[in-house]
């Protein structure tokens, strides 16, 4: 992989880029861009980016990039989608600001994007409304729509084909998020983590890894999730970490007997998490 990629001069004139909601975003954008591999794409899962990109920002919280991971999503410079069981980012449009690019020349340990992530940058027109005077006036707050025209397609034969419903609301410095869902496994996913909104790509990433089927176990892994472990609960944006305890969920139920040559067949913590959540409602009754 290269040490480093090409930054055009006109990147101080992106309207992506100044629509995002702060200077710091837009520096871990930036920052993002020597990272990428040959198709444009690099590491999605918060605390993965925080320690690659932001090395010595001790004052940024996981959480933080997570926000800004979605404000970055937001505007259109990324796309997320999941493989090798981690969450990734590829920035469509990157082949096109890269002149001296050697795909066929270039290593890459990182996944390829699937088809139905767009990588020109034409397919993610970005509309912008009420952009601040040349004259420093203050105006009303900056609002970027995204209109995706691909959708990345969910293996889930079992899901309805009609698109579900949705509660949307324009949040400060975001565009809109959803703050409601009627699939029961994004739903479950907002209850049960106590989580005020989510981002359309996070709620397909829900649907696209958790089969309606296994609704009942996603419910208890979200609860033990909530529970984490003796800090408190875990971070409910680390989407890498809760499907990966999900998926040790699922085949430990597929493979019981220890011994049998599966690290899933060992004894699972999602049973003690349950017992303390039973513990801490009985106390409150």
């Amino acid at each position: 992989m290269a040490k480093g990629r090409m930054l055009n001069r006109e990147t101080s004139l992106s309207l992506k880029l100044n629509a995002l909601v702060n200077d710091t975003t837009r520096l871990l954008a930036t920052w993002t861009i020597p990272h990428l591999d040959k198709n444009g794409v690099f590491h999605a899962d918060p605390q993965v980016v925080r320690s690659l990109v932001f090395p010595l920002r001790q004052d940024l919280s996981t959480q933080e990039v997570a926000a800004m991971l979605d404000d970055i999503e937001r505007v259109g410079l990324i796309r997320r989608f999941c493989a090798a069981g981690r969450t990734w980012q590829v920035w469509p449009g990157f082949g096109e600001n890269q002149p001296y690019l050697r795909r066929d020349k270039e290593k890459t340990d990182f996944p390829t994007p699937p088809a139905c992530v767009p990588t020109d940058s034409d397919k993610i027109p970005t509309v912008s409304r009420q952009i601040p005077t040349a004259g420093g006036e203050k105006q009303a707050q900056l609002e970027v729509e995204v209109e995706v025209e691909d959708e990345i397609e969910v293996e889930d034969k079992a899901r309805p084909s009609a698109p579900a419903a949705v509660a949307k609301r324009r949040a400060s410095g975001f565009a809109s998020v959803i703050t409601a869902h009627s699939d029961a496994r994004v739903a479950a996913y907002l209850d049960l983590l106590a989580q005020k909104d989510i981002t359309d790509t996070n709620a397909e990433l829900i649907m696209a890894r958790v089969g309606q089927g296994d609704i009942e176990l996603w419910r208890e892994v979200l609860k033990a999730w909530a529970v984490g472990g003796d800090k408190g609960p875990y971070v409910p944006t680390n989407f890498t970490g809760l499907f990966s305890r999900f998926d040790s969920a699922k085949n430990a139920l597929r493979f019981t007997k220890p011994g049998s040559g599966n690290k899933h067949a060992a004894p699972d913590k999602l049973a003690e998490a349950l017992r303390m959540i039973s513990e801490k409602e009985a106390s409150h009754a």
